[in-house]
């Protein structure tokens, strides 16, 4: 459907990185990054909450305001993204294969909890500024007709609805869900 983004912004983001650790947690369906990098650990924990169809991904320090990156939704063909609730929505519309206006439509949405720092939607990138900890909320749908999965009429106003209800959690209630 389309891409998350994140480009690292604060001084020492392309410093040398040691310690680097990757691991997934199958038992709890936790795909976890961590690394040092100017004496800092910045850890990264990613998981997909099956009832909120939504993926959060959480990016932390161990020394605060040191998380700056800027964000960004995007597909290279068909889409559009624009501001959205203070976050982002990327949308758009396939072709049917026929030159029509048929084709699924698609829509994400992304949306930002930070503790510390700041952050602004500037056009089509959300910037994350001097933030202790930030996640990530991402939404998703299709309006696709098939014999599985979600039964969508509305791609936007389902992926809305979607980062609407896993907003309602904090990340640990979320994991623990």
């Amino acid at each position: 459907m389309g891409s998350l983004r994140l480009r690292f912004t604060a001084a020492d983001a392309q410093a040398p990185v040691a310690n680097y650790e990757r691991t997934l947690d199958l038992a709890d369906a936790i795909a976890r990054i961590s690394y040092m990098q100017e004496g800092v650990k910045f850890t990264r924990e990613a998981f997909v909450s099956q009832p909120d169809e939504a993926l959060l991904l959480r990016l932390s320090a161990d020394r605060p305001g040191r998380i700056s990156f800027d964000a960004r939704l995007e597909r290279p063909e068909r889409s559009s993204v624009s501001t959205a609730a203070g976050g982002l929505e990327l949308r758009g519309q396939l072709n049917d294969g026929r030159q029509g206006d048929q084709g699924v439509r698609f829509a994400a949405r992304l949306a930002v909890r930070n503790t510390g720092g700041t952050v602004t939607v500037e056009g089509d990138v959300v910037r994350v500024r001097n933030a202790n900890e930030v996640v990530l909320l991402v939404t998703a749908a299709t309006d696709i007709k098939s014999f599985a999965g979600r039964k969508v009429e509305d791609a936007r106003s389902a992926a809305a609805a979607d980062l609407r209800a896993v907003a309602a959690w904090d990340y640990a209630a979320a994991r623990r869900e």
